[in-house]
């Protein structure tokens, strides 16, 4: 989940920062795996692998002339002086030994290559002062969502907390020394947790409270080993990647699995608990999920909820917010809704949330809605034979599925997929 494969030059910039920051004893290992992905790029054609195996010499002996071995070139480089921030690259093999490919992470290069930038930003704004208008600029991606008034209203006390803090330290005033920001967000699907996360990790970052600002999702699948003594350095190499920024945790309540006596969830919490207490003040873990097991989950474990001061709740959209989110998409891909297929669709979603059907999730089921108003749309154009561009565009009321056509002055019901 977290690694892709990268180009030969990205992985070159990436082994030529960890040969700065490597004592020249571990750059043995991380030299080898190089070059065997140096080999394996060179076999596949790439011309500046097979230039940077020809001019280094891999493994050559110290005296050989002509070229230096890459751990001899790049130890013998000079060092830089010890940043105040810490560089990390997780170096991962492929399990598959046909593919000796290297795979690093995504967010790990982000750490390496302009983590300096980063770093100094993240330094500035936290000396920067907090300031109603400051806030405002930060929450706008928050504040153009529909909907979500609670989860704003939330947001928005948490930094306007930030505001208090500094001014009781500019009048000589205690304040905690780091306050824990970590959240635990609870609803149904297509209720907006995952987007929320990662604006929230945006928001904090331009703000000074994250160095990075990104989005770490997981679920219990990615946390959970196969062997003993597996699951802590994923959990462990999951964290250092998240560091900076937000880790979401979806359907966090699957970590606990009370009936099971060998389950390693209960390792991921214990690890879990510890780190969000000691690097409270540059990540955030957000615990995703439904309401009721939530709640079940944070009162099995005393330890986990004194760490989490705060709780979001995402409601169910009504039937309007639906209805904008609907119009958003329109909007987004060149669509126009008629009058009569906007009153027809806004019908259509009262049916539904007057049926609570729980199998229509909120805006991921608009989503759905939306692309099969678009299947009917397509089919009605092709049969009218339309070319003109505002045909094209525009969504009638007959293209909404549960909709009711007038034709020839008869009512006629469409027929459903």
């Amino acid at each position: 989940m977290f690694t892709i494969n990268i180009s030969f030059k990205d992985a070159l910039t990436c082994f030529e920062a960890l040969s700065h920051h490597k004592p020249k004893e571990d750059l043995k290992s991380i030299e080898s795996e190089f070059v065997k992905y140096a080999h394996y790029k060179a076999q596949k054609g790439d011309g500046a692998a097979a230039a940077w195996l020809k001019n280094n010499k891999p493994n050559a002996p110290d005296d050989i002339s002509g070229g230096l071995s890459p751990m001899r070139f790049f130890a013998g480089m000079e060092r830089p002086a010890k940043k105040d921030y810490q560089l990390n690259l997780l170096e991962k093999k492929n399990k598959n030994k046909n593919n000796t490919d290297v795979l690093l992470s995504v967010l790990d290069m982000n750490q390496i290559v302009g983590g300096a930038d980063k770093e100094k930003k993240y330094v500035e704004a936290k000396k920067a002062p907090i300031t109603r208008k400051s806030i405002e600029s930060a929450m706008q991606p928050l504040n153009d969502l529909v909907g979500l008034g609670k989860v704003k209203k939330h947001v928005r006390r948490i930094l306007d907390g930030k505001i208090i803090e500094q001014r009781r330290l500019k009048a000589g005033l205690k304040v905690s020394e780091a306050t824990s920001n970590h959240m635990v967000f609870t609803g149904n699907p297509g209720t907006g947790k995952t987007t929320v996360a990662r604006l929230v990790s945006g928001i904090f970052a331009e703000l000074g409270f994250l160095s990075k600002g990104h989005l770490t999702e997981v679920s219990r699948s990615d946390l959970i080993g196969e062997f003993i003594g597996q699951t802590e350095q994923i959990v462990k190499d999951v964290l250092e990647s998240a560091h900076g920024g937000v880790l979401f945790i979806d359907e966090a309540y699957n970590l606990h699995k009370p009936s099971s006596q060998n389950d390693y969830g209960q390792d991921v919490i214990s690890i879990l608990m510890k780190h969000m207490e000691d690097h409270r003040d540059n990540l955030i873990v957000i615990m995703a999920g439904y309401a009721a097991p939530m709640h079940s989950f944070l009162r099995s474990n005393p330890g986990l909820k004194s760490r989490i001061p705060h709780n979001l709740e995402f409601e169910d959209m009504g039937e309007e917010h639906l209805g904008e989110v609907f119009k958003a998409l329109c909007r987004e891909h060149d669509y126009v809704l008629d009058a009569d297929a906007e009153k027809v669709l806004i019908q259509h979603l009262k049916e539904i949330k007057r049926k609570d059907l729980s199998e229509f999730p909120n805006g991921r089921g608009v989503r759905n809605l939306f692309e099969e108003v678009i299947r009917r749309q397509s089919e009605r154009i092709l049969e009218q034979n339309l070319r003109a561009k505002k045909k094209l565009a525009l969504i009638m009321a007959e293209d909404i599925p549960t909709s009711r056509s007038r034709k020839n002055g008869n009512v006629v019901q469409l027929p459903r997929d």
